[in-house]
């Protein structure tokens, strides 16, 4: 194969509903950076007994939500326009991950799941971001001699700005779902 493509697809869902099915999203900046940032690594170096800690990526993820419905993504985003509570954001009640392995097609991916329960998040969901721990690192072959905890940045954005779905009032009465799909797939 001579390409990869990265993709990275949201479901969401009220309750039983879904409101958007499988839409593709926009990597952002940091995103893309921590992906290059990975493969540039060359080691982490042990010093005696100790091995160093290399905290990236799964350690800490999240998905937040939010209601601007203007703000079209773009690659510089850092979080999302106006989050629903505090920045940046509120905080699911649960969240899962399960993983895709390709060997036999050649599409391997990982899906993020974070529920709200009824009654914990209101008004309009107009955007939706993961957030991980991306490394930041843009030298070629950089290495660790000490612990390596990066913070968590924002990744991805899906908004109905950029007429990926359709702006909805949440439902208080009904759980909401937003399950996050990062694929990697021969091209």
């Amino acid at each position: 194969m001579k390409k990869i493509a990265v993709k990275g697809y949201v479901t969401i869902k009220q309750g039983d509903k879904v409101l958007a099915k499988y839409i593709g999203n926009h990597f952002v900046d940091a995103g893309l950076k921590g992906l290059i940032s990975t493969i540039l690594h060359a080691w982490v170096r042990v010093v005696g007994a100790t091995v160093m800690a290399w905290r990236v990526w799964y350690d800490g993820w999240n998905i937040y939500i939010g209601s601007d419905v203007v703000t079209p993504t773009n690659l510089l985003h850092t979080g999302l326009q106006n989050p629903i509570g505090d920045a940046p954001g509120t905080a699911p009640n649960t969240r899962s991950a399960s993983m895709k392995e390709g060997t036999a097609d050649g599409i391997w991916s990982v899906t993020y799941v974070a529920t709200w329960y009824a009654g914990t998040v209101s008004g309009t969901l107009g955007e939706t971001a993961l957030y991980m721990k991306a490394p930041d690192k843009a030298t070629f072959g950089w290495t660790l001699s000490s612990n390596y905890d990066p913070p968590v940045v924002m990744i991805s954005r899906l908004s109905s700005a950029d007429l990926n779905f359709s702006s909805f009032v949440i439902d208080e009465g009904l759980p909401l779902t937003v399950e996050w799909t990062v694929q990697l797939a021969f091209a």
